[in-house]
């Protein structure tokens, strides 16, 4: 759980991000894209509207129950409708508790994404939460907006949700015992029969019980357990759905894994680094390689957080390793341009090394060529920053020969930038090139002093033709894995 004292952690994300003090209406804190989201001038702007009006008391009922919920380290995602500005926007966003400075507990928002970048994977509207609050008789006394859209009038008493007196009594009865309850039922509505998901939650008030209910309209496509199981688009835009729902409680639940490849010297076995290799071990979704979930992650905001968070963890790991009396071995870690221009990610990235004790020139940090290829002004500061901090950089050099076809080359895609290594894969491997393009980047590699790794070795030969053309390092199956543990 985060501390007031971290909040400027979240300044990390791409997507937008507030605090909302739940208690008194207000926003605490925002990112920049959350000033953009709401349509606020300045971040003082936002934090000085007042919520009260434009919040029905379900809602706020609703709220202020979850925040039970993030004291005990609890975290959700969901759907959401906001109102910025009278503007409605329907986002999917991950809900957390940060504690303030006056030990209150608050609410941290992220929007992770909205409805029109999911409309190509998903073919029916994606669930929606409604909201309403019942008093101790069973009297409805406040409904979202959404409730009133599904329900219009029809509905006044909370028996009037089921087919039955029976029914309603029974989860009534049920969520007065336990405090909070949940159940799938199909319930009537005016648009037909439907499958809902409700959770009960019972509130108390100087007046009495206040009944929460949360209802979750089901998207039963998707939710079919025969259609999941199937390879076919219903079973993959279920398993996306799954991984969006996800991703960000798998990093507090510590299922992301590191394995380390090992880099050699071509022509001795001796390491030389290890490279990180980031899976997402689900216990629901199985193991998930990094090039499935980094592009969601990284098109919903969230991949600078995990990237700086696996960084952490294989730099602690290594760091335990030569504690353990095993030479201390470079680390190489894949960054995604997103990633590396996150604000204050230079800041981050020192503290992350001072924290760690992890030496900057041990590590080696790689980043796709054809970014670096594009010139942004401003990932070249960076990665010359990160260079005067002392970390290497790599590339790969496929990317590089590529590039000739406008005229230029290879010295000049490589003569500002502060590269350290390249890496080249073998002409069966994709991104390939053949010998002459290896030879021709090679040379220029080895003019600007760059160690190159010659990557994805699986044979003998493989590594005998490397080696012949000028590669001084290799790694792949025929390296083999670090056991770090």
């Amino acid at each position: 759980m985060l501390n007031e004292c971290n909040i400027d952690d979240l300044s990390m994300l791409a997507n937008p991000a507030w605090v909302y003090d739940v208690e008194r209406y207000c926003i605490h804190w925002a990112n920049a894209s959350a000033i953009e989201f709401w349509q606020a001038e300045t971040l003082d702007d936002l934090m000085q509207r007042d919520f009260r009006s434009s919040m029905s008391e379900a809602i706020f009922e609703l709220l202020k129950s979850n925040l039970d919920q993030y004291r005990q380290g609890k975290e959700h995602t969901q759907w959401w409708t906001l109102y910025p500005k009278g503007h409605e926007k329907e986002v999917y966003c991950h809900f957390s508790g940060i504690r303030l400075r006056d030990n209150r507990m608050a609410m941290v928002v992220q929007i992770i994404s909205g409805q029109q970048a999911l409309g190509t994977e998903l073919s029916n509207p994606p669930s929606t939460i409604i909201a309403s609050l019942w008093d101790k008789n069973g009297l409805l006394t406040s409904a979202n907006p959404l409730f009133n859209d599904l329900y219009g009038s029809s509905i006044r008493e909370f028996s009037e949700l089921f087919y039955s007196k029976e029914e309603a009594n029974r989860l009534w009865a049920r969520a007065l015992k336990e405090r909070e309850y949940e159940t799938e039922l199909y319930v009537p509505t005016p648009s037909g029969e439907q499958s809902h998901y409700l959770q009960i939650r019972v509130n108390q008030s100087k007046t009495g019980n206040l009944f929460v209910v949360r209802q979750f309209i089901k998207q039963e496509d998707l939710l079919n357990k025969k259609g999941a199981s199937e390879e076919s688009a219903v079973s993959v835009t279920y398993r996306q759905q799954q991984m969006r729902h996800r991703i960000c409680k798998a990093m507090s639940a510590g299922e992301f894994c590191v394995d380390y490849l090992s880099v050699k010297y071509a022509q001795e076995d001796r390491l030389y680094a290890v490279e990180g290799v980031v899976t997402w071990k689900s216990p629901e979704l199985g193991s998930i390689p990094a090039a499935e979930f980094m592009p969601m992650a990284d098109d919903h905001g969230i991949s600078a957080l995990l990237g700086h968070y696996v960084l952490e963890k294989a730099c602690d790991q290594l760091m335990q390793w030569g504690s353990d009396g095993k030479p201390l071995a470079k680390l190489i870690m894949t960054l995604s341009p997103s990633q590396i221009l996150t604000p204050n990610y230079l800041k981050a990235m020192s503290q992350l090394l001072k924290r760690t004790g992890f030496p900057a020139d041990q590590l080696i940090i790689f980043i796709d060529g054809e970014a670096l290829i594009k010139r942004s002004p401003i990932l070249l500061d960076t990665v010359r920053s990160l260079r005067l901090m002392g970390v290497m950089l790599a590339s790969d050099g496929a990317r590089f020969s590529r590039y000739k076809t406008d005229g230029s080359t290879v010295v000049d895609t490589l003569e500002d930038i502060p590269l350290t290594h390249v890496k080249l894969s073998p002409a069966k491997d994709s991104p390939a090139i053949d010998e002459a393009d290896i030879e021709r980047v090679m040379s220029e590699a080895h003019k600007s002093g760059l160690q190159i790794i010659a990557s994805n070795i699986s044979a003998t030969w493989e590594l005998q033709l490397m080696t012949v053309l000028g590669c001084g390092l290799y790694q792949g199956a025929l390296a083999g894995l670090v056991n770090v543990n």
